[in-house]
């Protein structure tokens, strides 16, 4: 449907229409999914039946890059600027396309990530100036055909199809959506890191949080934090001069998603990025650090700690 709107001009002997609007009924039952404003960033994420749309304004920045990943899939923008320290996550559980979105800041830079329940990374385009940046998504209905239960998950469609329905009713096709989705086998491969831990049948324990401590002084660097569900043994090799790898002896599956990268926040120095693995049936986890820096580890319990240590020579 598309709803006209007459502009009438207001003349001295008499009136004149001067033009008329097209407005897509689309663009006005856009729903907001996010609308917050953090350390002076204000963050909108609007979505339509045709498209998303991501709003970012606040600091100054002098350029961005838009890029895509596939496995798994996301998009992924950075801006250079000086931002302030932040660390957010968003679920967009109201629009079938996306999962999360997450913002962490680094020294001179912004990370936006928006990350897919899809496999296939839809067309988008970005915009902006100084101060605003702007990231919009165009759906695409090869995703909806090929992927038609990707779109099931997720109850605000539920709602806009059927705005009369019940509470009851409502609630009855949400819990038939999750059945489907826990049945379907091509969601719980563990390649991808399902959030679920679907793998009862292998031994040994499971990863549950990845978590970054901010250092208690301007002494400390901050730290690591790894949980598991069961005490595991572990070993910390540096495969190069920039990355190390944490290796579990009977650690073999992760309610985190693996082949995920972690961008710690700005607090913590020495650590660029956490990336969850699986090889061989073991999980491991490779850990990106700057030069000079080198990692500590000791556990508690189910917990391993990490911590980045200057180290006394440039390597």
């Amino acid at each position: 449907m598309i709803k006209f709107k007459q502009i009438l001009s207001t003349t001295s002997h008499s009136l004149a229409i001067c033009g008329i609007i097209f407005i897509l009924v689309d663009n006005l039952l856009a729903q907001t999914l996010v609308n917050q404003n953090s350390k002076g960033v204000n963050i909108k994420v609007e979505q339509s039946d045709s498209e998303l749309e991501l709003r970012l304004s606040g600091p100054s920045y002098t350029q961005s890059s838009v890029f895509k990943l596939s496995s798994p899939a996301r998009i992924v923008a950075d801006l250079e600027g000086n931002f302030p320290k932040i660390n957010k996550s968003f679920k967009l559980s109201g629009d079938p396309q996306f999962k999360e979105l997450r913002l962490g800041s680094h020294p001179g830079s912004l990370r936006i990530v928006l990350e897919l329940s899809s496999t296939e990374v839809p067309s988008y385009t970005s915009s902006g100036n100084t101060n605003t940046f702007i990231l919009t998504t165009k759906r695409q209905n090869s995703i909806v055909t090929t992927k038609p239960k990707i779109f099931i998950d997720n109850q605000t469609s539920t709602q806009e199809t059927l705005p009369n329905s019940s509470g009851a009713l409502s609630g009855l096709a949400n819990t038939n959506i999750q059945t489907s989705i826990q049945n379907d086998p091509e969601l719980q491969r563990p390649a991808i890191g399902s959030p679920e831990p679907i793998q009862d049948d292998v031994p040994g324990a499971s990863m549950t949080d990845i978590t970054f401590i901010e250092p208690k002084a301007d002494t400390e660097l901050g730290a690591l934090q790894i949980t598991l569900t069961d005490r595991d043994s572990f070993t910390l090799i540096r495969t190069d001069q920039k990355e190390y790898k944490l290796i579990f002896s009977n650690t073999s599956k992760s309610i985190l998603r693996t082949e995920l990268p972690y961008f710690p926040p700005q607090y913590l120095r020495g650590i660029t990025v956490v990336t969850p693995i699986i090889e061989n049936s073991k999980l491991s986890l490779r850990i990106g650090i700057d030069r000079g820096y080198r990692l500590r580890a000791s556990s508690s319990e189910n917990q391993i700690i990490i911590r980045p240590t200057l180290s006394k020579w440039t390597e």
